[in-house]
């Protein structure tokens, strides 16, 4: 286990590495000028191309590349072109409303799809089945923002129950106070995930369900009940759980859209708004946190295969 762990982290390395030429190299795509954002329409040529000496923008690309890698190593993603302050400082301030919201989403996908699946698999082809399919359907085909809206107008306007935008952080009250602000956005954005570990936990209690052990379990007097969580859940997880593992990805991307419709104050709008500046540091040191996220959670994802199926091999 130990010397697996090591070369996963070992394999971090041009994994980061590749990302951050793409992203580096992508973000200079981006059409627009940095400078002239930055200045406004009005602004002189002089002046454009001073600001872009300032920021560095006139030297090679490769030279620019090469500097930004240097500093990234020591953990320096530069500074922020419209807000004027470090990357890391700026990102990690806005890291806990987006951390919050992919938890709670996050939990919403296993507490509400995994139960569901089971619950497929074990009707299945009858009523409860196909309820569930359609739960399913429904959950993926439905736009996160067309969601939030409608909860929004449900439980904001006309139930009162839940603030409609925003989010207080939780040195200004209390985590009560500030998970409450973050329940319509972790349903908004936990449904649809909930929907896809629905499916695949359903598919893959089926294909362990027909397995001769469990009917060798059943044969021997074990509850129905036992038979089911023990036996069957444990073996189907490790396919449930690579789904669960690429949804955490993809509740980053679904935070921006989220964090957008309920106006919360995440890594997820300051992407988009350092998009829209031509932000280029803050863009590739967000992007770059979010991928160092994401190959962590593989990495655990991969030790958990281990604890649900002592068969599998690294």
């Amino acid at each position: 286990m130990v010397k697996f762990i090591f070369k996963r982290l070992l394999q971090l390395i041009p994994v980061l590495l590749l990302v951050g030429v793409v992203v580096f190299t992508i973000v200079r795509l981006i059409p627009g000028d940095p400078a002239v954002v930055m200045l406004g329409p009005e602004a002189t040529t002089d002046e454009i191309a001073m600001m872009r000496e300032s920021l560095g923008l006139n030297k090679p690309f490769i030279y620019q590349m090469g500097i930004w890698f240097m500093n990234s190593l020591h953990g320096d993603f530069g500074s922020s072109y419209y807000y004027d302050m470090k990357v890391t400082a700026l990102i990690v301030s806005r890291l806990e409303p987006t951390l919050l919201l992919m938890f709670l989403g996050l939990l919403v996908s296993i507490v509400v799809g995994i139960p569901v699946g089971i619950i497929s698999a074990v009707n299945h082809n009858k009523f409860l089945d196909r309820f569930s399919i359609i739960f399913s359907m429904l959950g993926i085909s439905i736009p996160n923002f067309w969601l939030g809206l409608m909860l929004i107008f449900v439980f904001a306007q006309k139930l009162h129950l839940l603030p409609a935008i925003g989010y207080i952080p939780i040195d200004e009250g209390n985590l009560l106070n500030s998970l409450k602000y973050l329940i319509l956005p972790a349903f908004t954005l936990g449904l649809q995930k909930a929907s896809e570990t629905a499916r695949l936990t359903r598919s893959s209690m089926l294909e362990v369900l027909k397995a001769d052990y469990i009917r060798t379990a059943k044969a021997k007097g074990l509850s129905y009940r036992v038979v089911i969580m023990k036996h069957a859940l444990k073996n189907a997880m490790v396919p449930t759980l690579t789904g669960i593992g690429m949804n955490i990805a993809r509740l980053a991307g679904g935070a921006v859209v989220t964090e957008a419709v309920f106006n919360i104050p995440g890594a997820g709008s300051l992407i988009v708004s350092a998009i829209s500046r031509r932000d280029y540091s803050l863009i590739q040191g967000d992007i770059m946190y979010i991928a160092l996220m994401f190959v962590i959670v593989n990495l655990i994802i991969d030790i958990l295969y281990k604890v649900f199926d002592p068969r599998v091999e690294y």
